[in-house]
């Protein structure tokens, strides 16, 4: 994890956990002599030999250069690997994995199991959760650091939004007889208890962002390749601010198998036990070991949960039936009463569901499918850092780092010089050996020379000499001489297929390099801000996706050569995995390309800044549109290459089985998507050519990806007029029908092209309503007809000519409206609720107190904050002319007033400090958030006044510069004082007496006019002067 250990009062992050190296060495010198060491296997062994304070000091400076940002991901890999080995062999680790000042919370644990207990603790102040490992006798304590270190280290390197964090090690007393594992504290619990604390409510739970958190975390936990084994809503845990984040993945299968470390959940074996109803049919029925595959499984078992409430296969108690009823191929059902589990989202976890494993989308891809079932993009979670603040480093331990002569600066010279040296020896023999002669085959090589020629083939990726290579430049001869014709040709094929795969991946990085970066990153930016991402999806859609697939392939290829090296047996089994797993991902991408390609066509006519960007000089003369056809064209280039290969495979081969499928899988990417591409690229050229009378333009919306075509046809028009003076005459009109307006267009060719030339404006589907008459229209010519009319000023009456089309044109208007209705539904800006006894007061209109009950509002309501109580409620205090009363969102039963004030204006909040604040009758206090919670034992608080007098007329709290602070304005006659006070007692963490201060004094400033009102604004202060308008005024100037 990419975090500064550091001291409370560094003022550079990137640089601050390696500020103890020596002054001799900067931190970029001491990285390139770490990454020529390890560039080395005999420098790598050396690292690996050390023992004693000299490991020691390796490990800390591999921790520390691992942690710095500036490391590439090729060199941090390595660096975790030398760490990882050195600290297994050595039984040494890094020293801030240590925590100091760590102390538990209370006299009794929050849980506890067969792992040991879980306690709620804190870190210098900060809350903790503190994770106590049973050690069963001395013997054990040795081992258990010796096993667990590695899988330590792997946790702390893990840096994720949505996986929970390992702060480090704690031992409770100086035996090292008690060890603790410190993480954050989730002040909402798992996912269960959250989901069963708002069952009454289940609008306030944004269940499609707690499923694409928990992929998230899951997708980056398969990247790193490491497998939860045990996913499922209690291992789950939900932030303050109600994002989901994975915990509990173990520290490593193997470590939870022994009997010294289980604290995956509080059963003695979680991945057996209590574990039934979210294990796989191949883990469950055949003790299969957890894979990637049994994670997707698991994660279709966390939505159902999510959604649901229920735990799978709920009705059934006993675990014996779970098991009977997965023996049967069945999966939990259905619910019919969750009205926003949507057809789309069930169809994910029915695939998730898949009985064969390889069937099952891989995590890459589930992120992307969630968004389209939710019909929204889903922002970032918050990083870590805001919880890795001063607190917890100031409880690192740090140790000088290679200081000057000490034995570590001794030994790296030493080894640095040493390898030059031998690299000195062997440099002319290399070079000879790779760049030999142009066009001319090489000399015969040793196998071990051979073998190396093949890695340096696989990293040059397609790139200078290296990519003209043929596979009879990495085999020994006499290997080539021992197989037949037909082998050797096979064998070239499979060869030449990598190297076109490796050359399709560097098509795909350069349409990152060349183009998604330049847009990007451009300064000024080469398309507006707010459209920027907008932008980038239309052109490029899930080209980074692709990217991912095609990446994982290579990988799979490559590591296919070097274990089966020099005669590769088959490479089907890959292509079949591969393609099983980027059918979802093509679909996507070829089923957008039309919209991708008018964008380009419309951005490259209108903004001559978008034209030159695009035109790169490594573009080897290809324009943007070649670039992004790449993908469509490879697939085609897919079945030559394994129609070939199938034909030089050996009869009985297992290519002959494989292949076919493969194929199978591939055509089905061409038929599948052709009806819809047809129909995406007719509604983009209707579009295009959809002409509109002068002053009657409108923006539709076409470059909504949502955007769609539902249908469109001939159809007899009877206007207003016509009506009017009972006239019989009709005209013929073409009829689109869009998700989100209806065109009545007359066709005609214009310049060539047919052209649709609107005969009215767009009428949108929210303003429309439809009647269908149930009986046959008729007039004196044509059959029967069907109207629809447009219940406006003019209105229109469309006749279809038979019933059948009439049914028709009625079931797409239906779908339309529907389809908007959902729309709209699902773009809502503010989720309505409303509190029954809220309402009764407000229509009263009285501004005096007509109840005199604590539990009924009374008055006028001033104010009102939303805040979420320790525990995780949440909870809404409404300010009134007669007091502050409170109510828990999820109980409307539950208001009751909690503040007996007069005069109540202003109420506001401080979240991490547990401060309630609220301006009454011109006096500023402060509550403790828990006094203003409403119980049935409430006693009046003692609250802490901010102001003497009664002479504030405003307040406002904000965070500038990372902190928080409280300004408000005294008035003084015609003038103003403003005061600003930073909170110093944190009452969630502790129990301040009643004389200590809860406010420090930071700032007072004079203003010669009245305020009327404060705002923060980008570490500045808006102050509104009413009729004069306002100032802006910079604190640190």
């Amino acid at each position: 994890m990419n975090r500064a250990i550091v001291d409370s009062d560094a003022s550079e992050p990137a640089l601050s956990q390696i500020t103890q190296i020596s002054e001799a060495k900067t931190v970029h010198v001491t990285l390139s002599q770490i990454e020529l060491i390890l560039s080395y296997r005999e420098g790598s062994k050396r690292l690996l030999e050390q023992r004693g304070v000299l490991a020691q000091s390796i490990l800390d400076l591999l921790q520390a250069l691992y942690d710095y940002t500036d490391v590439a991901s090729k060199l941090r890999s390595k660096i975790l690997s030398v760490m990882i080995h050195l600290s297994r062999k050595s039984n040494l680790y890094p020293s801030c994995l240590i925590l100091d000042n760590v102390t538990k919370i209370g006299d009794h644990p929050i849980a506890a199991g067969g792992f040991g207990e879980v306690w709620k603790g804190s870190i210098g102040g900060e809350v903790a959760c503190l994770k106590v490992v049973k050690i069963y006798g001395d013997s054990d304590v040795e081992k258990l650091l010796k096993d667990f270190m590695k899988e330590a280290i792997l946790w702390r390197q893990l840096d994720h939004p949505n996986v929970l964090p390992f702060l480090g090690l704690y031992f409770l007393d100086t035996t090292k007889q008690r060890v603790c594992l410190i993480s954050p504290w989730m002040h909402n619990g798992n996912l269960r208890q959250f989901l069963s604390n708002y069952t009454t409510n289940s609008g306030i739970i944004d269940r499609y962002r707690l499923v694409h958190d928990t992929v998230c975390g899951l997708c980056y936990l398969h990247e790193r390749k490491i497998v939860h084994g045990d996913l499922k809503a209690e291992n789950i845990l939900i932030t303050l601010t109600g994002r989901a984040v994975i915990a509990d993945f173990g520290l490593s299968r193997k470590v939870l198998e022994t009997s010294i470390l289980r604290f995956s959940s509080l059963s003695t074996d979680s991945h057996v036990k209590g574990s039934t109803r979210w294990l796989a049919p191949e883990c469950l029925l055949h003790g299969e070991s957890s894979t990637y595959s049994s994670d997707i499984y698991a994660f279709a078992c966390v939505c159902y949960e999510t959604f649901t409430g229920f735990v799978p296969f709920y009705e059934f108690p006993q675990d014996v039936s779970v098991i009977f009823q997965l023996s049967a191929g069945r999966r939990p059902v259905r619910p019919l009463d969750r009205s926003d589990l949507n057809d789309s989202m069930w169809e994910i976890m029915q695939e998730c569901w898949s009985q064969e494993s390889s069937m099952r989308p891989t995590a890459y891809i589930l992120p992307t499918k969630i968004a389209g079932a939710a019909c929204r993009m889903f922002e970032f979670a918050d990083t870590w850092d805001n919880f890795l603040s001063r607190q917890l480093q100031r409880n690192v331990r740090h140790n000088e780092i290679c200081p000057r002569g000490s034995p570590l600066e001794i030994f790296l010279s030493k080894t640095q010089s040493e390898l030059l040296t031998q690299a000195d020896e062997e440099s002319i023999e290399v070079e000879q050996v790779v760049f030999s002669s142009q066009g001319k085959p090489l000399p015969p090589l040793p196998n071990t020379q051979n073998y190396g020629l093949l890695e340096m083939f696989q990293s040059s990726m397609g790139r200078g000499v290296p990519g003209k290579w043929e596979w009879s430049d990495v085999v020994p001869d006499e290997v080539m001489s021992s197989l037949s014709v037909s082998e050797v040709k096979r064998q070239w094929f499979i060869f030449e297929f990598i190297k076109e795969e490796m050359s399709h991946l560097k098509d795909l990085e350069s349409i990152k390099t060349l183009f998604i970066h330049p847009l990007q990153e451009s300064h000024p930016s080469i398309v507006p801000i707010n459209h920027l991402d907008h932008c980038v999806f239309l052109v490029f859609n899930n080209i980074t996706e692709l990217h991912t697939h095609h990446r994982r392939m290579v990988e799979k290829l490559h590591e296919k050569q070097r274990e089966e090296y020099p005669i590769v047996n088959s490479i089907s089994l890959i292509i079949h995995q591969m393609a099983a797993n980027f059918h979802a991902a093509y679909m996507e991408y070829l089923s957008y390309y039309s919209i991708a390609t008018h964008f380009i066509d419309e951005e490259l006519a209108k903004d001559s800044a978008f034209k030159d960007s695009v035109k790169h000089v490594d573009n080897h003369h290809l324009d943007i549109k070649s670039f992004i056809t790449c993908p469509a064209s490879h697939l085609l280039h897919y079945e030559v290459l394994l129609n070939t290969m199938l034909d030089m495979s050996p009869a009985g081969h297992e290519d002959q089985k494989i292949i076919p499928i493969a194929l199978e899988i591939i055509k089905s990417l061409h038929i599948e998507p052709s009806s819809a591409f047809a129909v995406d690229k007719n509604r983009v050229e209707i579009f295009q050519n959809i002409v509109f009378r002068v002053g009657e333009w409108m923006d539709m919306d076409i470059q909504n990806e949502n955007r769609y075509l539902l249908h469109c046809g001939n159809l007899l028009r009877q206007s207003y007029l016509n009506l009017k003076y009972n006239s019989k005459e009709r005209s013929e009109s073409f009829v689109l029908l869009f998700d989100n307006y209806l065109v009545i267009t007359q066709p005609a060719i214009q310049d060539g092209h047919l052209t649709y030339i609107a005969e009215e404006k767009p009428m949108s589907l929210d303003l429309l309503a439809v009647e269908c008459k149930a009986a046959p229209v008729h007039h004196n010519i044509q059959q029967s007809r069907t109207s629809f009319t447009r219940k406006s000023d003019p209105c229109y009456t469309l006749y279809a000519e038979t019933a059948q089309m009439r049914e028709i044109w009625k079931l797409k208007l239906e779908e339309a409206l529907s389809l908007r209705r959902k729309a709209q539904e699902h773009n809502k800006v503010f989720q309505i609720q409303i509190f029954k006894r809220v309402a009764t007061s407000l229509r009263t209109g009285k501004l005096k107190s007509w109840d005199t009950t604590r539990n009924s509002l009374s008055g006028r309501i001033t104010c009102s904050v939303s805040f979420y109580t320790f525990d995780g409620r949440s909870l809404v205090a409404i300010g009134c002319v007669e007091g502050v009363w409170a109510v828990f969102r999820d109980d409307p039963q539950s208001m009751k007033k909690v503040l007996d004030l007069k005069q109540v204006s202003q109420c506001a909040v401080l979240d991490s400090y547990g401060i309630f604040l609220v301006l009454a009758d011109g006096k500023l206090f402060a509550y403790h958030v828990e006094s203003v919670i409403p119980t049935s034992t409430h006693k009046t608080p003692t609250p802490k006044k901010l102001s003497r007098d009664n002479d504030v007329c405003c307040f406002r709290t904000g965070v500038i510069h990372d902190r928080v602070y409280v300004i408000y304005s005294r008035k003084k006659g015609m003038n103003s004082l403003l005061q600003l006070v930073e909170p110093v007692q944190n009452l969630y963490s502790s129990s301040p007496s009643p004389k200590s201060d809860w406010f420090s004094d930071c700032k007072i400033t004079f203003l010669p006019f009245e305020t009327h009102d404060l705002a923060f604004l980008n570490n500045k202060i808006v102050i509104i002067q009413g009729v004069k308008g306002f100032l802006i005024m910079d604190l640190e100037q």
